[in-house]
């Protein structure tokens, strides 16, 4: 059943352009999913778009079993490159039906210039003399570590292949990911001069990857057939070197692990709260570079600031040639028990800008904040002994005797204050034990109950409205509902919760027939923050999973 009909959706033309971020001549594909059908036009296709021969289109019947009413929908795709570097607007498109015109959404899409990518070293006349033969193509021999390195399967032939098989991929020894970029599927031959040889060529399996670790790393070779028609030729490339830099040892203390060119902005939500209770602290860190693996940064708090908890971390960045690109925010809820007006200190974020060589420290604006009394919470700034007498300062005084001749007693000391000390310190201690006892027994004002059913309900439905119109969107949303499901089941107000921890507290509460299914939204999560593009059936599927997680666990998402 449709995720769309169940919830109602009215007449409606998507455009999705996949992917979003491209190099000159990576193809890409364009859909267009419809409620209607008719005359489609679409607007703002770029001049520079050359179309290839890979079309589809069809519609499919689905039924609303609540109504019983029966809808079609009509999809239609083609693909093709962009042959000019630029920031494209891609849409509306138009459908006629009748005296009616339906209008889609618009896309962006970014087309960087092709990318430098070297072999591992001179090709040899011997392998020339091959029918076909592969290189490892990276576009960096060093870089520093944190940095991204783009490598490609790159296949020369003197014929014009027309497809292959059993490919065994390059390794990346210490790289946790591929990321890849652009069509995988999707061969795109081209013609090269090499040493004076007019070659085919085509770049294959082409990923985005952060290598771990310092020192020479070597990219183990890859395998496959290259096939024109019924002939297949092997086709075994060498291994390709790289090197990893160490960054510089004069980091400060602000730096949190980022390499790449980054801003930041920080704010809070309220401006005037009361005390005891909690405001968000938001930083967002925007850029391009190695987003998915630094450490969030720390703010510094007047005294009386609490941070509450871990904070909420929200990442929203897709994956192109320079790494990822987007942005981090994260989310402190800061209690406050004392009164009056702050200043919030500038927050200090520091990466590396492997292009300067430089470490660049960012600086927010400051932010100020009025706290108003709350009478029931002791502030813990107020100092209860200094408007007291030290009373042990009044026992030595008084302890101090003078003998007839007016010299200072010491006997007197020896003989009548030290037992009189010694015990009115210790009474001393006993009322201050007890008096920091007293303050402590009110209880902290609570944070505010979180309705997590709600929450879950409108990211359900918000990932439903984004189904075909923005991946991330869409992902981000799931992932939303399924951090807020295990927040609630696992009695937790915030904090951040990872895969392992939420299957881990499966398997303890009983519950590892839902493992499986919760691991197959991660992986759908997962995949979608490396730039594979889903189709709108793929997201219906998922959403369908999603909703038998919830309703499981006696969550209701209509």
């Amino acid at each position: 059943m449709s995720i769309l009909h169940v919830l109602g959706q009215k007449s409606r033309v998507d455009l999705v352009v996949e992917p979003s971020h491209v190099e000159v001549g990576e193809s890409v594909r364009i859909t267009v999913t419809a409620t209607v059908n008719g005359k489609m036009e679409v607007d703002n296709l770029p001049s520079s778009f050359v179309q290839d021969y890979n079309i589809s289109q069809g519609s499919q019947d689905e039924i609303d079993y609540t109504t019983g009413e029966v809808k079609t929908i009509y999809f239609y795709s083609f693909s093709g490159v962009i042959t000019k570097a630029g920031k494209y607007k891609i849409g509306p498109v138009y459908i006629k039906n009748l005296n009616k015109v339906y209008t889609s959404n618009t896309v962006t899409i970014q087309v960087d210039p092709k990318s430098n990518l070297s072999s591992t070293g001179e090709i040899t006349k011997k392998q020339l003399k091959d029918p076909a033969f592969g290189v490892i193509a990276a576009n960096k021999t060093e870089l520093y570590e944190g940095e991204p390195l783009i490598l490609s399967a790159k296949v020369y032939s003197h014929f014009d292949p027309s497809h292959i098989s059993g490919y065994l991929p390059y390794d990346v020894p210490g790289a946790i990911t591929k990321h890849p970029l652009g069509n995988m599927n999707n061969i795109k031959v081209s013609r090269e001069r090499v040493l004076g040889t007019e070659l085919y060529a085509f770049d294959y399996d082409k990923n985005l990857v952060f290598p771990s670790g310092v020192g020479k790393v070597t990219i183990e070779p890859f395998q496959l057939n290259l096939h024109q028609g019924y002939q297949s030729f092997p086709v075994n490339s060498g291994s390709f070197n790289v090197i990893i830099k160490s960054l510089p040892k004069n980091a400060p203390g602000s730096f949190i692990g980022a390499v790449g060119k980054f801003s930041m902005q920080a704010s809070i939500d309220s401006l005037k709260i009361k005390q005891g209770n909690v405001f968000t602290y938001t930083v967002t860190i925007h850029g391009t570079g190695n987003l998915m693996n630094f450490n969030e940064p720390r703010p510094v708090l007047p005294k009386g600031f609490i941070i509450y908890g871990d904070p909420e971390k929200e990442e929203n960045f897709t994956i192109g040639i320079n790494g990822a690109e987007g942005d981090v925010t994260y989310k402190y809820h800061i209690q406050v028990l004392t009164k009056g007006d702050f200043n919030i200190p500038p927050m200090e974020v520091t990466y590396f800008d492997p292009k300067s060589e430089q470490y660049v420290t960012l600086t927010s604006n400051q932010n100020k904040i009025k706290v108003l009394k709350d009478p029931s919470i002791k502030d813990v700034n107020d100092d209860p002994e200094s408007s007291e007498k030290d009373d042990s300062d009044e026992l030595v005084l008084n302890a101090k005797e003078e003998d007839p001749s007016g010299h200072f007693s010491w006997h007197s000391i020896l003989l009548f204050g030290l037992p009189t000390l010694s015990l009115a310190f210790l009474l001393l201690l006993i009322l201050r034990v007890k008096k920091k006892k007293e303050e402590t027994m009110p209880d902290t004002p609570e944070i505010p109950v979180i309705d997590h059913n709600k929450n879950i309900r409108d990211h359900f439905r918000q990932a439903v409205n984004t189904i075909s119109s923005n991946d991330l969107e869409f992902y981000t949303h799931i992932q939303k509902c399924i951090h807020l499901l295990f927040l609630d089941q696992m009695k937790l107000s915030e904090g951040v919760l990872t895969k392992e921890q939420i299957l881990d507290w499966l398997t303890k509460n009983d519950q590892e027939e839902k493992t499986e299914d919760v691991s197959r939204i991660f992986s759908a999560i997962e995949i979608s923050k490396y730039g594979i593009a889903s189709s709108s059936e793929d997201k219906e599927t998922l959403l369908n999973q999603l909703s038998s997680l919830l309703k499981s666990f006696n969550y209701s998402v209509g």
